[in-house]
């Protein structure tokens, strides 16, 4: 399982007297592979060199699955996240984008290297900008669900547009708001019909 420059640095590490601390993977006399957390101490002799070892394992293979567990999910998360069609990001608490999907960084005609940890005001100009960071805050206070329309440009194209925007409040492990989670849908044909109706 591991390569073999992890084997050559434990017995470097050891052979001149020092702790060694690694996760290693083994091969049970049944086959099975189990993981383990060791640390071995090299314990010197009259000359001074290592004479003995003494290695203390735990078993750590249930952390590793979930581990393992875990990651498949997220892997699963950000295929979903950026195949959906909807625009979809999640804010920090000061309003800076962690993250978006592919359709968000269409929306607004940008890409997402350049944006992740900005905030509306370098994204939207003006007004709109303004409203949105009023909501944000509105949000995080109030701890509510919002879904209003606001107008955005396309930085690639120019072009102005609708979107309806739907926005919650995520929670951390102790229930305290940590960002919020939205959605933005390009309403602007939807509206140039209703207003030529």
């Amino acid at each position: 399982h591991h390569d073999a420059a992890i084997y050559a640095e434990l017995w470097d590490t050891i052979s001149v007297g020092r702790v060694w601390h690694g996760e290693v993977c083994n091969r049970a006399k049944d086959g099975h592979l189990y993981w383990v957390a060791a640390t071995i101490v090299p314990l010197a002799g009259a000359d001074g060199l290592p004479e003995q070892y003494i290695a203390i394992r735990t078993d750590i293979s249930a952390r590793k699955a979930a581990e393992n567990q875990l990651a498949e999910q997220l892997g699963f998360v950000e295929v979903l996240l950026d195949s959906t069609p909807t625009a979809i990001y999640l804010k920090d608490l000061q309003g800076r984008y962690v993250r978006f999907n592919k359709a968000f960084e269409a929306l607004f005609g940008i890409e997402r290297s350049a944006w992740i940890g900005k905030t509306v005001f370098d994204l939207v100009p003006g007004e709109a900008a303004v409203l949105m960071h009023a909501k944000d805050q509105e949000l995080f206070a109030h701890r509510q669900v919002q879904t209003y329309e606001a107008r955005f440009t396309n930085r690639l194209t120019g072009d102005v547009r609708d979107g309806l925007y739907w926005k919650a409040p995520v929670t951390n492990i102790d229930g305290e708001v940590s960002g919020l989670v939205g959605t933005i849908l390009d309403v602007t044909e939807q509206n140039r019909m209703a207003a030529q109706l």
